[in-house]
C-alpha cells in the first residue's frame, strides 16, 4: 500500500469516524428529542386527564349552580308570597281596627241612648203618680158636670174630658210600657 492510498484511507477511516460522531451526536439528539417527545405525549394525556378532570369540575360547578339559581328562586317566589300574605294581612288588621272603632263608636251611641230612655222612664215614673191624680180629678169633675143644667155647655165639657182622658190614657199606657222595658 502506498502513501496515498494510507492517507486515502486514513482520511477515509478520519470521514467515517467524523460521520460516526456526527451520527452519535445525530443519535443523542434523536434520543433526547424521543425522550422530549415522550414527555410531551406524557405531558399531553396529563393535560387531557387535567382538562376532563376540569370538565367535569365545571359540569358539577354549573349543576350546582342550576340548583343554587333555582333554590334562591323558589325562595324568592316564597318571599314574594310571604310578603303578599304580609300585606293582605295588615290590610284585613286595618279593616278590623277600623270596623272596631265603628262598633265600638255604635255602642257607645246605643249606651248613651239606653241611658237617655233610663232617665226618661225614671222621670215617667215618678209621673205616673201624678197622671193617675189629675185622670182621678178629671173623673170627678166629669161626674160633677153629668148633672149639670145646660146640655150644649154640658156636651162640649164632656167631649173636652174624654179627649183629655183618652191623652191621658195613651200617655200612661206608653209610660207604662217604657217602665216594663
Amino acid at each position: 500500500m502506498q502513501g496515498s492510498d494510507l492517507s486515502e484511507l486514513k482520511k477515509r477511516v478520519f470521514e467515517h469516524e467524523q460521520s460516526k460522531q456526527e451520527l452519535e451526536l445525530q443519535n443523542k439528539k434523536l434520543e433526547v428529542t424521543c425522550k422530549n417527545w415522550a414527555n410531551l405525549v406524557k405531558q399531553k394525556d396529563e393535560l387531557r386527564l387535567e382538562t376532563g378532570r376540569l370538565h367535569k369540575e365545571i359540569l358539577v360547578s354549573r349543576r350546582e349552580t342550576t340548583e343554587s339559581q333555582e333554590a334562591r328562586d323558589a325562595a324568592l317566589a316564597k318571599l314574594a308570597t310571604s310578603l303578599e300574605m304580609r300585606k293582605r294581612l295588615a290590610k284585613d288588621m286595618q279593616n278590623l281596627k277600623q270596623m272596631e272603632l265603628s262598633a265600638q263608636e255604635r255602642a257607645e251611641d246605643w249606651q248613651s241612648r239606653y241611658h237617655d230612655l233610663e232617665e226618661r222612664t225614671l222621670m215617667d215614673q215618678h209621673n205616673v203618680p201624678e197622671l193617675k191624680r189629675q185622670i182621678a180629678e178629671l173623673q170627678n169633675a166629669n161626674a160633677k158636670l153629668a148633672g149639670h143644667q145646660n146640655s150644649n155647655q154640658r156636651i162640649k165639657y164632656m167631649i173636652k174630658i174624654k179627649d183629655e182622658n183618652q191623652r191621658l190614657t195613651e200617655n200612661l199606657k206608653r209610660l207604662s210600657s217604657k217602665v216594663k222595658r
